[in-house]
């Protein structure tokens, strides 16, 4: 949640010990100055009681890089159609004809129940971790 209303881009997530479930470790990625100034709010308010965390720590030897991206599943097609057809973006006969071509997707990536703070409806977010690369990637988290 603190993350999103920081708006900023400068610090992202990672899940180490991630298999079929996330893991038990978050790790945080960032500037020094930008952990120490969201370790200043009071974002582990409620969490206290349920986790350990470590003060910021500067990166051991580095072995790599790795790119830590959200994967959005469509995973029912009919739901998906009927919201094309609803906002006018496709004909009822268009998404009839689309339905028998798209088959729904799944997948096996680990995954954390979230909370739109907009709509408040319920989500998962899917995270992939991607190969180990030899030069570090530009961008924004």
């Amino acid at each position: 949640r603190v993350l999103g209303a920081r708006g900023q881009g400068d610090i992202g997530v990672s899940f180490p010990d991630v298999n079929v479930m996330p893991g038990a470790r978050l790790r945080l990625h960032g500037s020094a100055q930008a952990l120490q100034a969201l370790e200043a709010s009071t974002w582990r308010k409620g969490l206290t009681d349920y986790c350990q965390c470590s003060p910021v720590t500067p990166v051991p030897e580095i072995k790599g890089w790795r790119v830590v991206s959200r994967v959005q599943v469509k995973s029912n097609p009919q739901r998906l159609l009927r919201r094309s057809v609803k906002k006018g973006w496709l004909t009822e006969e268009q998404a009839i004809e689309r339905l028998a071509t798209q088959a729904e997707q799944r997948t096996d990536l680990p995954f954390l129940n979230m909370k739109s703070l907009s709509s408040q409806q319920l989500f998962k977010l899917f995270i992939r971790h991607g190969d180990l690369l030899k030069e570090p990637v530009k961008g924004e988290f």
